[in-house]
């Protein structure tokens, strides 16, 4: 039972080897707004939107800062200047942007 990650129950859900995942192999897809999965998406090895999604790291507008890896892995994509931006203002970015600042890798349909 060590191996295995147990639900609330105690039941088994998956085996801890399952959960390694080479995130270089990772395609991440966006399709309409993303709020909060962008901190998580961006260590993706590759980011794709559809033409309407927009972006946004919305936490400063509830009196919170980014989580999840936000901090860490959206630098990663698009630097720490437009990432500082997105944390201390909340703005809301639409694909293109994404796109040309290195958020996503593509934008489809």
């Amino acid at each position: 039972m060590a191996d295995l990650l147990l639900d609330w129950a105690g039941n088994p859900i998956v085996n801890r080897a399952q959960l390694v995942v080479d995130l270089d192999e990772l395609i991440g897809e966006f399709r309409g707004t993303a709020l909060a999965g962008i901190e998580l998406a961006a260590f993706a090895g590759r980011l794709e939107a559809t033409g309407s999604a927009t972006f946004s790291l919305p936490e400063v507008s509830m009196g919170l800062i980014p989580g999840a890896g936000g901090t860490v892995s959206v630098p990663r994509r698009i630097g720490r200047q437009q990432t500082a931006r997105m944390c201390l203002t909340g703005t809301t970015i639409d694909a293109q942007t994404a796109l040309a600042w290195g958020l996503v890798d593509e934008v489809v349909g």
